[in-house]
């Protein structure tokens, strides 16, 4: 994601992830953590995943 816009590096993650199939989250709390936050481009996609998987509550946590 370096050397990348706010726009690109919401592109370049765009349907990135997923779950397992055998992995259930729904109505679970989850803690993404991030290394770095720059744009919030990857924690959002994470989130967007998540919530489409029916996660009740996601946090985000980032250390740097």
């Amino acid at each position: 994601q370096v050397g990348l816009s706010a726009v690109e590096r919401a592109a370049n993650v765009a349907g990135a992830f997923s779950l397992r199939g055998d992995f259930d989250v729904s109505m679970k709390r989850v803690v993404l953590v991030d290394d770095v936050f720059t744009t919030g481009a990857t924690v959002s996609e994470c989130a967007i995943t998540l919530q489409k998987c029916g996660v009740e509550q996601i946090s985000a946590l980032t250390l740097c």
